[in-house]
This record gives C-alpha cells, sequence and structure tokens, in this order.
C-alpha cells in the first residue's frame, strides 16, 4: 500500500480524489492556498473513503499559489518528511505543476513516482515509467457517491415528502411502462391533462381509484344525448378503455356521475401519480439496456427519480431552514462520469435548460453530461432556434419528438448523445 499521495488542490473535486480512489494510500497531503476551503471539502472526501474502504489521514500545506520558489519548497520538504510517497498530477493549478516540472530530476532521482489519472479511461499514467502503471484499482462512483463527493445527499428517507423511491425493474414491469408509453404517446398533451387530473384523486393504500361528481352541470349531455362529464374527463372513457384492454386497469366502469377502476399493481398506480413517469421510466429503461461493445452494460449505475439535497444536511420537516433540493429524472454513472438527464413530457421552458445546468454543474463540474429527452418543445420558430442554440451553448443534449419515435429510434438516439 501507498505510504503517502502528494495532490495538489484542484477546484474539481474528482480530480482530487480520483488518484485516491485508484492508489489507495494511507495518507493524502493536499496542496494549495484556499485552507478553509479545502478543510471543508476535506470532510467530504473522508466520508466519500470510508464509503469505498480508504482508511485515509488528510492533512493540507498551505502554499502562496503565485510563488513559485515556495511551492517548490513545500514539495521537497514534504518529500522529506515522506520518502515512499507518490505525487499525483491529475488536478492542480499551472504553477505548481510548473514547480513539480521545475523540480523535477531533483525528485526523480529520490525515486520518486509521478502519477496522472485519465478521468475518462480510468487508466493511472505513470510519468518516467513504461505509460500506464500497474497494481492499482480502476477508480468508479455510484450515483450516490458522486454526489457525497460534491458535498450533497440522494435522500431516500422514506419519511420525508420528496425522497428518491426505486421501481422494482422486473420483465413484466417492462412490459407494463412500453404499454403505457405507446398509449401516451397517441397525445402526450391529453396524457399529462388526465394523469395530472388523477394523481389528486390515488390513494396510497389502495389499487381502486374512483372520480365522482364531474358531471357537468351548466350542460349535462351532449347532442345525442351522451352524459357529459366536465374537462378533463369528458374524453377519458376512451383513455380507460384502452389501459382496460392492455390489462394496466380492471374494473373499469361508470355511471351519470363519475367512474372507478382497479390498477393493476401499485407500481401501475405509482405511474398515474405524475405526468412524466413514463416518459422518465421508458428513457431510464432504454439507458439501462445501452452496452458497449462485448456487451457490458455502458451504465455500471443508474437511478430514476433521484432526490438530491444540495448541501448533504437533512433537516426537519418543520425547521426554519428549509433543504434545497432537486429532483433529476435519470442520473447514470459510466465509471466516473455522471449524465444528468431531465425528461420532459409536454412544452419546455427556457428555465428547465438553466435547471438542468445547475444541478449537473453543482454536482458533475466539467466532467458532468447534460442530456434533455422532450416529447415536443412548442414554440414559434424564432423561439424555438434560440432554444436549441441555447441547448448547444450549455453543453445540453437536446433529443426532440421522443413521442415519434419507436423505442429502438429513441435508443440509438440516447447511444449516439451518449457515447
Amino acid at each position: 500500500m501507498l505510504e503517502a499521495l502528494v495532490e495538489f488542490y484542484d477546484k474539481s473535486p474528482l480530480e482530487n480524489v480520483v488518484g485516491s480512489l485508484a492508489l489507495r494510500p494511507q495518507k493524502v497531503i493536499f496542496i494549495g492556498s484556499n485552507r478553509k476551503q479545502m478543510e471543508q471539502q476535506m470532510q467530504n472526501y473522508l466520508a466519500l473513503f470510508r464509503q469505498k474502504g480508504i482508511d485515509a489521514a488528510l492533512t493540507c500545506r498551505i502554499i502562496n499559489k503565485n510563488n513559485l520558489s515556495q511551492i517548490q519548497k513545500t514539495i521537497f520538504s514534504i518529500i522529506e518528511e515522506n520518502p515512499q510517497c507518490a505525487v499525483d498530477l491529475t488536478g492542480g493549478d499551472e504553477l505548481s505543476l510548473v514547480a513539480v516540472g521545475t523540480a523535477g530530476n531533483a525528485l526523480r532521482s529520490r525515486n520518486i513516482p509521478f502519477y496522472k489519472v485519465n478521468i475518462h479511461t480510468r487508466k493511472v499514467l505513470e510519468f518516467f515509467g513504461d505509460g500506464i502503471a500497474d497494481g492499482y484499482e480502476e477508480p468508479s462512483l455510484s450515483v450516490t457517491e458522486n454526489i457525497m463527493l460534491h458535498g450533497g445527499a440522494v435522500v431516500y428517507d422514506e419519511t420525508r415528502k420528496f425522497y428518491t423511491q426505486p421501481w422494482d425493474i422486473t420483465d413484466d414491469f417492462r412490459r407494463d411502462v412500453e404499454k403505457l408509453w405507446a398509449i401516451c404517446k397517441e397525445d402526450c398533451v391529453g396524457w399529462n391533462t388526465l394523469v395530472s387530473a388523477l394523481s389528486d384523486r390515488i390513494t396510497p393504500n389502495s389499487l381502486k381509484i374512483e372520480v365522482y361528481g364531474i358531471r357537468d352541470k351548466k350542460s349535462p349531455t351532449t347532442s345525442g344525448g351522451s352524459v357529459r362529464w366536465v374537462q378533463p374527463w369528458n374524453w377519458c372513457r376512451k383513455f380507460f378503455n384502452k389501459l382496460q384492454v392492455a390489462g394496466l386497469i380492471r374494473s373499469f366502469s361508470y355511471d351519470d356521475d363519475g367512474f372507478s377502476f382497479q390498477c393493476k399493481n401499485k407500481q401501475v398506480r405509482r405511474c398515474f401519480t405524475k405526468a412524466g413517469n413514463i416518459l422518465e421510466l421508458i428513457t431510464f429503461l432504454l439507458m439501462k439496456d445501452l452496452t458497449r461493445k462485448g456487451g457490458a452494460p455502458y451504465f455500471h449505475d443508474l437511478q430514476t427519480g433521484v432526490v438530491i439535497d444540495w448541501d448533504g444536511v437533512l433537516r426537519d420537516e418543520g425547521a426554519a431552514d428549509k433543504d434545497t433540493a432537486n429532483e433529476m429524472d435519470v442520473l447514470g454513472m459510466n465509471g466516473l462520469i455522471p449524465y444528468f438527464v431531465s425528461c420532459k413530457n409536454g412544452e419546455v421552458s427556457n428555465e428547465e435548460l438553466y435547471k438542468l445546468s445547475a444541478v449537473a454543474e453543482r454536482f458533475g463540474g466539467s466532467y458532468a453530461k447534460k442530456i434533455l429527452v422532450a416529447t415536443y418543445v412548442d414554440k414559434r420558430r424564432e423561439a424555438l432556434e434560440y432554444f436549441r442554440q441555447r441547448a448547444t451553448d450549455m453543453g445540453i443534449a437536446l433529443i426532440e419528438g421522443a413521442d415519434t419515435m419507436t423505442n429502438l429510434e429513441l435508443s440509438k438516439k440516447l447511444k449516439s448523445v451518449i457515447t
């Protein structure tokens, strides 16, 4: 096991820890100029290391980032105190790396190894050696670990109103999602309107859903003599008949004043609690099925409906200081690279671009990948062109018209922007 690893502190949390994740040292010595920031972030790093089984002590040495001579002296001082150390060149500012370079010959004479981790390939490169090092573990992060690294927390506490609730992805449920998506695609606007209204009528502990008291009192019948219900229920009988034929609901019945039906199971019922659930689920399942050459999954961790607390401190519901939290529709990890995916089953505002960008940059930095999957972007031509250009400028891959694609077409589109 490596005795000590010298790290040049970087604004990127990932670059600060990736060397330790790969080399698993007994001690990590950070060199940087901002003591307060370093000490604050070290708590996040310690929590992550404990999660990964790395029992490393963390210390920091303060430098003047504009004083080359002082940086060199600090480096030599650390090496005198830790003769069996290694130096990680993955992060750090330019002057610190220059200081290492100018002291390179003297450090090499002491057989000090220099490493750099390629974030994308997860390979450890050894300078002044044979290229790729050996005897290390390819580093990776789970969704939860990535959020932890950046100072947040994924909320799994079921006692809270806003939390991450995993789905049970069985083969049967996959088929149900595909059936629901096929019905949703026929009329996304109608789906959103109806499911949004239906969500208020759902009882958590019952599969039965009842909607009564909806007859239109001003115009109780159509010209043909049929019973007329108020909006949005006036056209919903065809919708529920489709769900019943698909086996997603049963015992659908109605009279002059309303209707009732039984959901197939709890997960199908949950699909009716939010209009966007189905697009999120189909996107999640298609991403889950993406593979590399050879058949290995592209994402080693993938979650949907991820609720992120921004500072990692979960306060009591009645606390004066409220938690700042966001939900990410789909969040995946490919090695060390996080993918933030927003799914919009309806018109998308410019605000969605800023929301997606803010969350991704906060919890992924420059390495975050951002994707927006939408059914339609209903804007005038000039506004639409601005929206598309804004997405491009913000580094967001935009997939439009998801409802017009087959699953295979959507899968190929996702793969094209992901890989």
